[in-house]
């Protein structure tokens, strides 16, 4: 699965992004080119403290929290 959303800046500093957060919720679209299902589109919503539209790779806000939502979810 690899590391997603972690930019090195400097190789020292790591910048935590939304799609890292257990807040956030990925938006997909459904696949024509040949596969049936779907793919993540370049957006999704955050819904803590209230929902609001983000992309994946908006720098986080203070009420980040490293994890996914389908975590949260099982």
């Amino acid at each position: 699965m690899g590391v997603k959303g972690v930019w090195i800046i400097d190789r020292l500093q790591e910048v935590e992004t939304c799609q890292d957060c257990r807040h956030f919720v990925q938006h997909y679209v459904k696949d024509y080119c040949g596969y049936e299902g779907y793919v993540e589109c370049f957006a999704g919503h955050c819904l803590y403290p209230r929902m609001k539209d983000r992309k994946q790779r908006t720098k986080a806000c203070k009420y980040f929290e490293r994890g996914s939502y389908d975590d949260e979810r099982q």
